[in-house]
């Protein structure tokens, strides 16, 4: 298990390796950055939080933003948005949508380096080669 933040897009991501059949796919949990507590540390929303006020600093209990798996072959499994809420993901401007068209394909980059990493084979059409935001 790995935990990764990008400040720039204000997320976290969790990337789970799946070691099952060899290591050929990777889970992963993204939430959102809310906030900053004065000495840095991220604020997330908490999981079923009545309000954004509502947060923790905890990654185990954050709010999903996007969680699923991408497997060796490029098939993922993407679930967007609160648990809660049957995968309902509420996007405020075009903003909001720039960084899910960033996040999405910096999920698909991690986590077929992860893969690649523990050997496993990934096929060639599927490598992304998008530039990797900051940590």
């Amino acid at each position: 298990m790995r935990d990764e933040h990008y400040d720039d897009l204000e997320v976290s991501i969790r990337f789970t390796e799946n070691a099952k059949f060899g290591f050929c796919s990777v889970e992963f949990f993204v939430a959102e950055i809310e906030g900053l507590e004065e000495d840095g540390t991220r604020l997330y929303v908490r999981e079923r939080a009545g309000s954004s006020f509502d947060t923790t600093t905890e990654l185990d209990a954050a709010s999903r933003y996007i969680a699923g798996c991408v497997k060796w072959d490029g098939c993922s499994n993407l679930n967007l948005g609160e648990q809660e809420n049957d995968g309902y993901l509420h996007l405020c401007g075009k903003q909001a949508i720039r960084k899910l068209t960033q996040v999405i394909p910096l999920i698909y980059q991690r986590c077929f380096k992860l893969m690649q990493d523990r050997g496993t084979f990934i096929l060639e059409d599927e490598i992304w080669d998008a530039p990797t935001p900051s940590m």
